[in-house]
């Protein structure tokens, strides 16, 4: 039985569906699921323990804050009677056990009774916590001095004062913190947890476990305090106020009139509470990439066999033929029906590429042939203009100009005569020294003479001088890096550019200034001729050019090419124009200039 490659479809279909598995989907999910609720399991676990232990805390302060409202209130307490003051303190103790102590400390700092020994100094009106109740009308709730207990006690502290308002002293109701929230951690809090009750104002009463550094400071500018205030710590991952990030369940103190007395909040580290939705993650994670690698292995063999051998068949053809191996061809013949196709007609197209590509190499070397002629002609063209115009001017030189300067020293003779008309004679005179300047002017245009005579140099300044007499142009020649004479057809395609060159811009640039610069670099002949006139926009006048001809920048270009070199025009309007001539000076010059 013969196997049946499936077409380039079936094989897309059959990849997207080992792709798209539902079976990942849903391990996906699962494992995002169960994450979901064991964390969400943590975070309300905590958030439970804060809420009892809040729960606890506010009734304890709440029964603290009725007995030092009471104490403070009662008349022989104001009046300092210290056997009433013993007697209330011992029967408010017995009343309430979850009171660690009750007493009353009076406005000298002197300890006025205490329902169990107090230990510390005889006077606590040095105290930060007596000073700061002198000075509130309201419970304070402080972490009460390490040198009193040693331990993590809360200070419930409520002010005594008289009819008047004066001060007579505090009242005190110490509570164990830590056995009244039952949050020790270690054991119902894992390692790394932080336990902080904060009071109104964003202070820290206590705070476990690193109690030395954050106990009595405030905590209002920290993110911890002002999330918590927001009602937004319970709501993500949070900073601590160690700048540790941690899960937090927080729970409000609440006292009489709706006013809180403070705020508790049970900080736990993430991945305490990730711990075992990660190990479950991780197993599920290690099943996936077992099937996916299943899924990978066959996936890897179908695109090999069906999709990527004829498609590097065909590319390794594409690329032999682009190297210029007109030969090669992809000769598939196996893969998806679509790819066997796609090869046979890139086959096919090879071919028929092939023969293209002969015709159009024959039509090439035509054209080639063509060119080859067409630039002969050209350059025969311009050595014949060239002797054309040298031949002309040695003839208006030598026989024209020779037979008016007789004429004109006729004429002087003739007027020097006795018989002569001097008006008729001047008038002759005239009229053939204007023709021989003329002539001379002219034969000079046509090849001066200083070229063949003295070099390039000595003409372009002799040429640019006589343009500065007729236009009033401010001209200069640099030709310091010229130190030698040139051959003949360079020096000619230099003087002929500079010459076209320096029409145009007393023509068309309006300019004040021109500037040519010539010299020898890198065994080639460089010369910029520049303006500073109102330019122009190059690629528009190139493309004038070719919708009607004319021979100023083709000629010049045309004279550049001949001789192997390059010409290039910069303008911009506004910011002159400069034409920059380059032309090889031995080998591409004599190539150049062969037959």
């Amino acid at each position: 039985m013969s196997f049946r490659s499936p077409n380039l479809r079936s094989a897309l279909l059959m990849l997207l569906f080992l792709a798209l598995l539902p079976i990942v989907g849903a391990m996906l999910y699962a494992t995002w699921h169960a994450w979901r609720e064991t964390q969400d399991l943590g975070v309300s676990e905590i958030r439970e323990e804060a809420t009892d232990a809040a729960r606890r805390l506010s009734t304890s302060i709440e029964e603290a804050r009725r007995v030092l409202n009471r104490l403070s209130h009662d008349p022989s307490i104001i009046a300092g009677d210290r056997g009433a003051c013993e007697r209330f303190t011992a029967d408010y103790q017995q009343l309430h056990p979850s009171f660690r102590n009750i007493g009353v400390i009076g406005a000298d700092g002197g300890l006025l009774c205490s329902a169990k020994p107090l230990g510390g100094p005889a006077n606590y009106s040095d105290f930060p916590l007596f000073r700061e109740t002198m000075s509130s009308r309201s419970m304070l709730l402080r972490e009460l001095p390490r040198e009193l207990s040693g331990k993590s006690i809360l200070a419930c502290v409520f002010p005594v004062r008289g009819t008047g308002g004066e001060f007579r002293g505090a009242t005190f109701v110490s509570l164990a913190f830590r056995s009244l929230a039952d949050l020790t951690i270690g054991d119902r809090l894992p390692p790394g947890s932080t336990v902080t009750l904060f009071d109104n104002r964003g202070m820290v009463v206590l705070r476990e476990p690193d109690r030395t550094d954050w106990n009595g400071r405030s905590a209002e500018a920290s993110p911890t305090w002002k999330l918590l205030r927001s009602g937004r710590l319970t709501k993500a991952t949070a900073p601590d106020l160690d700048g540790i990030e941690r899960i937090f369940g927080a729970e409000r103190i609440p006292a009489t009139r709706g006013q809180p007395d403070g705020w508790l909040a049970v900080g736990v580290p993430p991945d305490i509470v990730t711990e075992e939705p990660r190990r479950n993650l991780g197993w599920q994670l290690l099943g996936l990439a077992v099937t996916l690698a299943a899924f990978a292995a066959g996936t890897w063999w179908g695109i090999d066999h069906y999709v990527l051998h004829p498609v590097r068949s065909i590319e390794q053809a594409a690329r032999g033929i682009a190297s210029g191996q007109v030969g090669a061809r992809s000769a598939t013949s196996r893969g998806a029906n679509e790819l066997t196709r796609l090869g046979v007609a890139f086959d096919e197209m090879a071919d028929a590429l092939e023969r293209s590509l002969g015709d159009t190499n024959r039509a090439l070397d035509v054209v080639r042939r063509s060119q080859d002629r067409l630039r002969i002609l050209s350059r025969a063209l311009l050595e014949g203009q060239e002797a054309e115009r040298s031949q002309l001017a040695r003839e208006l030189h030598d026989e024209v100009g020779q037979a008016l300067t007789a004429a004109t020293l006729n004429l002087d003779a003739l007027r020097a005569g006795e018989n002569a008309t001097d008006e008729k004679v001047d008038e002759a005179l005239d009229v053939v020294k204007r023709a021989l300047n003329q002539v001379r002017d002219l034969s000079l245009d046509l090849h001066p003479s200083i070229l063949d005579d003295l070099g390039l140099a000595a003409a372009l300044r002799w040429y640019l001088g006589r343009q500065a007499e007729r236009s009033g142009i401010e001209v200069s020649v640099d030709a310091s890096r010229l130190d030698r004479r040139l051959p003949k057809p360079v020096e000619t395609a230099c003087f002929r550019i500079c010459q076209e060159a320096v029409t145009n811009v007393i023509k068309h640039a309006h300019a004040s200034r021109v500037a040519v610069s010539i010299g020898v670099e890198d065994g080639k002949v460089r010369m910029t001729v520049a303006d500073d006139g109102r330019g122009f926009d190059v690629e528009e006048a190139h493309e004038r050019t070719r919708r009607q001809p004319s021979l100023g920048l083709i000629g010049m270009e045309e004279r550049a090419t001949l001789l192997g070199g390059s010409l290039e025009v910069a303008s911009r309007p506004g910011e002159g124009a400069e034409i920059r001539v380059s032309l090889p000076l031995q080998e591409a010059t004599a190539e150049a200039l062969s037959p």
